[in-house]
């Protein structure tokens, strides 16, 4: 079992609190739709834990024992048997210093790195990093557990299945750390903004920092609202770690546009700013177009939206953009932003919106 009969029951202890109504609906679940899916696994754990504090369970063979005289059916034997399986997944990343445990933090790093933005992993606090890194491997537990209790009894009901669909191949904990790296950069801005003496609100769907499980139909408002002086931004923050300049565009020769992909709910507000934030020297970006490298570039939706705006336009869920634009609305790099002033930063935002 690789770890000692306090450290399961510990796990067994966090698999049962993950069932909580709280915090099932930080996952934008219903805990009434929950319920009858997972009472029997919640019951198995129950049991489990209570004969371990009992007493009767102090070995890994009376654990054994314990499982071999439970009074089930074959077919239940056979679910069982392949639930503990998933039983020890959860618990392996519930155990701290464990390799699945410490394999979810590489996969943190690597989602920042595959863009670029690793240089930025000290820019928060260790306590901001583990609330991080909690995030991910409770909902990469809680998702295993809601997995195996909706194949393992055969419910109808699958919650969660859009969400498989989109984690395709990939394990649940590195999923979901793609999806924090993308809040990482955006606490990591808000933080720098906020020192520098702008009013930041955040609004959307991701405010909590808490995974969701199930995607609401009203995808909210834009990420970021920072105000200055009388002026105020909405901002849409887009981390890229991808971007080529193609030799044809529409079958026309190409020498100066910049392409990268962008979901289309990004810029179809056009009083919000998307603000792509370029990886520093990532693999997806050729050294002949590192003049990107690190470089927040300011796009003013309004612009993606005009027809008759030849910089800059949007199809087939990737933005075009005209190199002489991205030189001009952007800041130079993080380093250079972090050393503005105030009024230097704000002035970039209003050029752009004039």
């Amino acid at each position: 079992m690789l770890c000692k009969i306090e450290e399961f029951k510990y796990a067994l202890t966090q698999s049962i609190s993950l069932f909580d109504n709280e915090v099932i609906q930080s996952k934008n679940l219903s805990p009434n739709e929950i319920e009858p899916i997972t009472k029997n696994i919640k019951l198995f754990l129950t049991t489990l834990k209570a004969e371990i504090e009992s007493n009767n369970i102090d070995t890994y063979g009376k654990l054994i024992s314990f499982l071999e005289n439970i009074e089930i059916s074959r077919r239940e034997l056979i679910q069982l048997t392949g639930y503990l399986g998933k039983l020890l997944d959860v618990i392996q990343l519930l155990k701290p210093n464990t390799t699945r445990n410490k394999n979810a933090k590489k996969f943190f790093k690597n989602s920042l790195k595959r863009t670029g933005h690793d240089f930025l992993f000290n820019e928060l606090s260790n306590e901001q990093k583990e609330d991080l890194f909690k995030e991910i491997i409770n909902s990469a537990a809680l998702y295993i557990l809601l997995e195996v209790s909706n194949f393992a009894y055969y419910n109808s009901i699958n919650p969660i299945s859009s969400l498989r669909n989109s984690m395709g191949d990939r394990l649940p904990e590195e999923y979901f750390s793609e999806l924090l790296a993308g809040w990482f950069i955006e606490d990591v801005l808000i933080k720098k903004l906020k020192s520098k003496g702008f009013n930041i609100s955040q609004n959307g769907i991701d405010t909590s920092r808490k995974i969701l499980f199930k995607r609401p139909k009203n995808m909210g408002n834009a990420d970021i609202c920072i105000e200055y002086n009388m002026h105020k931004y909405s901002i849409e923050l887009q981390r890229v770690g991808k971007a080529t300049k193609p030799n044809k565009i529409n079958k026309k020769q190409n020498t100066e546009m910049i392409k990268t992909s962008l979901k289309s709910h990004k810029i179809t507000n056009n009083d919000t700013l998307t603000l792509l934030w370029f990886g520093d020297n990532p693999k997806g970006i050729a050294e002949s177009n590192s003049f990107l490298y690190n470089k927040l570039c300011i796009i003013k939706n309004s612009d993606v939206n005009d027809s008759t705006n030849s910089n800059i336009f949007f199809q087939d869920e990737n933005i075009f953009i005209h190199k002489d634009y991205i030189e001009n609305n952007s800041f130079i790099n993080w380093e250079k932003l972090k050393k503005s002033e105030i009024k230097v930063i704000a002035s970039k935002f209003n050029m752009v919106t004039q």
